[in-house]
């Protein structure tokens, strides 16, 4: 391991509440362990293994386990540009029909260009796959998003910087 390398344990616990649907109030553990650091002089990586526990106040017999990831490397070949890929699979909160709970497993490449000291412009290529565990009538649903996404930054002073994109988006279930 290099002297530029982080290793690091993360414990995060959540309890969510609804106002109306209580039926989904939870309580989560997500405990990771992981790694960052420099590769090569010019490719960042981190990498995170977790295991997601997830207790439903409502119903004692409804529990969720999940082992996640997270993946990124970001390639800097020059000063003025990167290129990003990352992956994650992870819960995502949901309240459709007999579902609490969807596996999100997300792959995006982000490219970026700085034109300027003041100008940046990236493009962001993104794809999701929503895995819902719970039948809908004798069936499972499962969506595929993917996404678009232009933009282009600019920084008016260090505490201030503005930002224009516009993302496309379409879903295959």
């Amino acid at each position: 391991i290099s002297p530029r390398t982080l290793i690091f344990v993360e414990d995060i616990v959540s309890t969510i509440h609804y106002e109306t649907n209580t039926y989904n109030d939870s309580n989560q553990n997500s405990v990771a362990l992981g790694v960052e650091g420099n590769i090569t002089e010019k490719i960042t990586g981190v990498a995170k293994v977790s295991y997601d526990y997830r207790d439903y106040k409502k119903d004692n017999t409804d529990k969720a386990n999940l082992l996640g990831y997270m993946v990124s490397l970001t390639y800097k070949p020059l000063q003025t540009n990167s290129f990003s890929l990352m992956g994650r699979r992870a819960y995502e909160e949901t309240t459709f029909i007999n579902n609490r709970y969807y596996v999100s497993t997300l792959v995006n490449l982000l490219a970026t260009q700085k034109l300027s000291q003041k100008l940046d412009v990236s493009l962001l290529l993104s794809y999701e796959n929503m895995d819902y565990p719970n039948r809908i009538v004798n069936d499972f649903r499962v969506d595929d998003f993917y996404a678009v996404k232009p933009s282009i930054s600019y920084k008016f002073m260090d505490s201030l910087i503005g930002g224009l994109w516009y993302k496309y988006k379409t879903k295959h279930s």
